[in-house]
């Protein structure tokens, strides 16, 4: 269980509605449970990850080095043995405070430039993140370095 320090978001002095609130923490959880720092060769990718991976409501989405997750983050990622290292490159708004965004990807600067009073949660929330993986059959487990561990199936 990940224990987030964050309760009362606020935005342009206007405070988030629980559904806004829990997408932006959702985000912030998803990737600190993908863990810290990126090792190894950015350029490779374990094949075998490529599809769609289902984890009850969850949709995890791999495809050479792109993923993108239950259709409100998505990114990049790479392999390194059985470790996995995932960068958030953009965010769905859609979900979001109705009042401040718009349907559609936000990358971590249009973020900071609509709520720069969130900048820490925004920063953390786009660090790159690790985790390690295996694959057997149809299912695929990720362990992350917070302790939870994930398990999708093809």
């Amino acid at each position: 269980m990940i224990n987030l320090p964050y309760s009362g978001l606020v935005m342009n002095n206007k405070e988030f509605s629980m559904k806004n609130a829990k997408f932006l923490l959702a985000a912030l959880a998803i990737a600190l449970l993908f863990g810290l720092a990126s090792c190894g060769n950015k350029d490779k990718t374990d094949t075998a990850l490529n599809g769609t991976w289902v984890s009850g409501e969850k949709v995890l989405k791999l495809n050479n080095g792109s993923y993108e997750y239950s259709g409100y983050s998505k990114g990049t990622y790479t392999t390194s043995g059985t470790t996995i290292t995932m960068t958030l490159t953009h965010y769905w708004g859609g979900d979001l405070n109705e009042e401040l965004f718009e349907e559609k990807w936000y990358t971590k600067a249009e973020l900071l430039n609509l709520i720069p009073e969130e900048a820490n949660n925004v920063n953390e929330m786009f660090k790159p993140q690790k985790g390690t993986y295996s694959v057997s059959g149809n299912t695929l487990t990720i362990s992350y370095e917070s302790g939870y561990t994930s398990t999708f199936t093809k």
